[in-house]
């Protein structure tokens, strides 16, 4: 447990700080979801949520609808979570298989082990990231990459227990709770 922080508080502390960030619920919702379901199979979430966090912050409205075709010119990002919600909400069908200037894919596997009819693979340039739905695997993932998403065939054999869990970064986990009092402000402040 990293300084006091346990499953419930690592989950309450991703969707505070995403709400604090600016994210709708819905949203910070998938982001507690995909922060505990990584950390359950070994791959650290807490940082790239806070950079994915930190990006909203900045260039937010540049933001795209994946479920809507549309620019893909250099301001126009993809986020994972808003992936993750259309995913969700609508169905794989509803993700188009590629995705330009998508930040931080290793955060949409969640939401695709979730929805998707079997195993399934991010790609990128240099690397890949695939789940069967329980079981990971993942190249070192970038931070913003053109991906393509697609079915692909099973994981090798996984380890009998699974990996544990991460131990955060404290100067990450105090980020995330600057992004947090946000939302208690916010909140006080429409009190």
């Amino acid at each position: 447990m990293a300084g006091g922080y346990g499953r419930t508080e690592i989950w309450a502390l991703a969707h505070r700080a995403s709400i604090g960030a600016g994210l709708p619920p819905k949203m910070a919702t998938e982001a507690a979801r995909a922060t505990l379901w990584l950390r359950a199979r070994g791959i650290e979430a807490c940082d790239p949520l806070m950079s994915l966090l930190f990006q909203h912050d900045e260039q937010g409205a540049h933001c795209a609808d994946p479920a809507q075709p549309g620019d893909s010119g250099d301001t126009v990002w993809h986020c994972p979570l808003r992936c993750g919600t259309v995913l969700r909400d609508r169905g794989p069908a509803a993700l188009p298989p590629q995705l330009n200037r998508l930040a931080l894919p290793v955060l949409l596997l969640p939401a695709l082990a979730e929805t998707a009819l079997g195993p399934v693979a991010i790609t990128w340039a240099g690397g890949r990231a695939w789940t069967d739905g329980d079981g990971i695997a993942c190249d070192a993932p970038p931070g913003m990459a053109d991906v393509t998403i697609a079915p692909t065939g099973a994981i090798a054999a996984r380890p009998d227990r699974p990996a544990p869990e991460p131990e955060p970064d404290q100067m990450i986990l105090a980020a995330l709770a600057i992004y947090a009092a946000r939302a208690g402000a916010d909140r006080a402040e429409s009190a």
